[in-house]
């Protein structure tokens, strides 16, 4: 059980960690994950990750829904800008289903609750 435990939180702290290789100029602040809301989250090789589904620029997180319902959190140290998509030049698919996974073990790790901070208008 302990090491099921174990191997589920290193899996989802792949995703989580902040990826080495992004450069600090290029990344996003945590206030403006919420224009990507809706939009594709492509990974390693361009490959589509899946849909930003949720923001929570508090702790700078977004939440990526995969194409088979996979649902992982990622770090926006982990995210470029690519136009109107994401970027998340570290991750895999393989990565998102690893940490959709250890969510599922874990039901107390999901959060249903999204935030989206929207500019005000004027």
């Amino acid at each position: 059980m302990r090491k099921t435990l174990y191997l589920g939180i290193s899996m989802l702290l792949l995703v989580i960690a902040p990826e080495l290789g992004v450069a600090q100029e290029a990344q996003l602040s945590p206030f403006q994950l919420s224009q990507f809301m809706g939009q594709n989250v492509f990974g390693l090789g361009h490959v589509n990750l899946g849909v930003v589904a949720g923001v929570n620029p508090e702790d700078g997180v977004i939440a990526i829904v995969g194409r088979h319902g996979a649902v992982a959190w990622i770090s926006d140290s982990a995210l470029l800008p690519d136009g109107p998509n994401l970027w998340a030049p570290g991750v895999t698919p393989g990565t998102i289903k690893l940490a959709s996974d250890a969510n599922l073990a874990h039901p107390p790790a999901v959060t249903p609750e999204v935030r989206v901070i929207e500019p005000v208008p004027g």
